[in-house]
């Protein structure tokens, strides 16, 4: 005769206290990670000088286009470049943003947060009244109405009269400007990096230590 076995498998309900329920609540939302903060687009104040001497900036404009390159005036504008390095830095030109104008006359328009030229770092410098013409293939920060400049910067296509608008040059295109003959306003700014090279001239080599003299016999 075989017997048989049955196995009662008695569930017994778990009732949680409200302190219990509440805790496991909290953990819960201590596990869920926190949203990665927006990246900081405003600053009160301009960047403190961090250009430094003795070193050669590039920088590399990354549109939808293809790349511009340019050589930066660290000597004849630091501020400038000191500004355009650091909201480079800062990943501010790094948005996909369209360009903010083209005019296959004047010069192309970008690095403002907004299509139309406005949205900037929050800062404004000021820009000296252009006296000379500016030439093509110029790098320049562009002034708004008051004269002030933040973020939206140029590549000119034709050469700028002075007083047709203020521009703050702050170095000129290497390669690329037919590139940027090409950008139409759909084209957008997808990146810019900066390149330092440390021009430093290396230390004089020692002297070599002069012979010991032969000792007379």
């Amino acid at each position: 005769m075989v017997a048989l076995f049955l196995v009662a498998v008695i569930v017994t309900p778990i009732y949680l206290t409200n302190n219990q329920t509440a805790a496991i609540a909290t953990a819960q939302v201590e596990s869920t990670p926190a949203p990665t903060p927006a990246p900081v687009r405003s600053w009160a104040a301009p960047p403190t000088m961090a250009v430094k001497d003795n070193v050669k900036y590039t920088a590399v404009v990354q549109t939808s286009k293809g790349l511009i390159r340019a050589e930066l005036a660290a000597a004849e504008a630091p501020q400038l470049v000191n500004n355009f390095l650091f909201l480079t830095n800062q990943g501010f030109y790094n948005t996909g943003q369209k360009l903010n104008q083209v005019s296959a006359n004047a010069r192309v328009d970008m690095g403002a947060l907004n299509p139309d030229g406005s949205g900037g770092p929050g800062y404004a410098l000021d820009l000296p009244e252009a006296r000379q013409p500016v030439p093509i293939g110029s790098l320049t920060f562009v002034a708004d109405p008051s004269g002030k400049a933040g973020s939206r910067f140029a590549v000119t296509l034709a050469t700028q009269a002075p007083g047709q608008v203020n521009l703050g040059v702050f170095g000129r295109v290497t390669d690329g400007l037919d590139i940027a003959r090409q950008l139409t306003p759909e084209d957008t700014l997808i990146r810019v990096t900066v390149n330092e090279q440390d021009l430093t001239p290396p230390p004089p080599a020692a002297a070599p230590a002069p012979s010991a003299s032969p000792q007379a016999p």
